[in-house]
């Protein structure tokens, strides 16, 4: 094939994006086509690769409340959904020979109100599991003996979710795609179509790429390479922490408190891990914010009185690192699964509210599957971008 001038390359699918959820549909679709995968610029990095780790079964709305919005049905349906994701990570971790814990994790709750609407929540959860005697729900002074933390309501433990290491992942699935696709580290954004439907994507030096279809997975970034995204999309700034090595083991799975507000875990390192508090900026909690370069004093404050009140002396080690990343979150905080209204071509893949570790395997499996023709992939339709119409 010749190239038309100022045309980079030609290829069938092009997956824009640098985090795992880009890195997963690119590996999956690199032996059945002629892919090409734009990493973005260097700022800001994948939130994905900031990640703590967990792995957890659900989303941004506990099982209570996805109920009570969409129906026991469908919300049954996103939980099964968003279990098959996290067993199919933790399958991929164990097949590229990384270490994947399958720990279960404490579903915390702050106060009576939320600790009702997770007793409600554990309820449903047993009605869609088969193994029901696993799911656990405890409340008061057992939960110290548990060492999931102090001064919280109650707990639910969900024995599906476990803790991957993002950096091992992301670097292995780099390392996979090598002689498989093609890897260009530039921003690109979606061009008008030639006259045969052909997707041109302007890159930032000046050239263009050319491909019958885009899988858009560039988290917060998806805003820039395609209009759609502006509206459906927007920022909130995640802030997190690691203390230095405990001097015992106090937690052997994963805490989520306030649907993921906070959460926290103890490291195979024995350092502890915490993100959380993005409501101390206020009024605005971070959302809208996209530099991932600044530490905030307030969010800070808040981490440690938090962890003095529920952990005391975890910060006796001292903090030895903090860090940001930006999330994208959709209008109504459930991911973004497939074609984008009105451009079949264009498949999204973005939208965590940050779960992303947590979802993005089953979503990048369901995107590969409508990227390749096959039968419809078991998506519940509420994920798909046909909702926002």
């Amino acid at each position: 094939m010749t190239k038309p001038a100022g045309t980079a390359g030609a290829y069938d699918i092009a997956v824009v994006g640098g985090g795992l959820a880009a890195l997963f549909v690119a590996d999956a679709l690199a032996d059945h086509a002629r892919v090409v995968v734009c990493t973005g610029g260097k700022s800001p990095k994948p939130a994905s690769s900031r990640s703590l780790g967990i792995v957890a079964q659900g989303g941004q709305d506990s099982p209570a409340r996805l109920a009570l919005a969409l129906g026991e049905a469908a919300a049954s349906a996103y939980w099964r959904w968003s279990g098959a994701a996290v067993a199919l990570l933790l399958e991929r971790a164990d097949a590229l020979g990384l270490a994947a814990q399958r720990s279960g994790s404490w579903r915390v709750s702050m106060g009576a109100e939320e600790w009702g609407e997770w007793q409600s929540s554990a309820e449903l959860i047993r009605r869609w599991t088969e193994d029901a005697g696993s799911v656990l729900s405890i409340s008061g002074q057992e939960l110290v003996s548990r060492d999931v933390g102090q001064g919280f309501e109650g707990a639910v433990y969900v024995p599906t979710d476990g803790v991957v290491d993002p950096q091992a992942l992301l670097g292995s699935l780099e390392s996979g795609l090598q002689g498989r696709a093609s890897v260009l580290a530039t921003r690109v954004a979606v061009g008008d179509a030639l006259a045969d439907g052909t997707k041109r994507l302007h890159m930032e030096t000046g050239e263009t790429l050319e491909c019958q279809l885009v899988v858009v997975a560039a988290g917060w970034g998806s805003a820039a390479v395609h209009p759609w995204f502006r509206d459906m999309l927007y920022p909130v700034r995640l802030q997190g922490l690691r203390t230095g090595t405990l001097s015992e083991r106090r937690l052997e799975a994963p805490v989520l408190a306030r649907h993921r507000f906070e959460s926290w875990l103890q490291e195979p390192s024995g350092q502890l891990g915490f993100v959380g508090c993005r409501w101390a900026e206020q009024p605005e909690m971070e959302a809208g914010v996209t530099d991932d370069t600044v530490i905030s004093q307030e969010v800070d404050a808040r981490q440690r009185g938090f962890l003095a009140q529920h952990l005391p002396g975890v910060l006796d080690c001292g903090v030895v690192d903090q860090w940001t990343g930006i999330a994208s979150v959709s209008c109504d905080g459930l991911p973004l699964v497939g074609p984008i209204p009105g451009d079949p071509r264009i498949l999204a893949l973005c939208g965590w509210g940050g779960w992303g570790l947590s979802l993005l395997a089953q979503a990048a499996m369901d995107v590969t599957s409508m990227a390749l023709g096959r039968d419809d992939p078991e998506t519940p339709s509420f994920l798909t971008p046909r909702r926002m119409l």
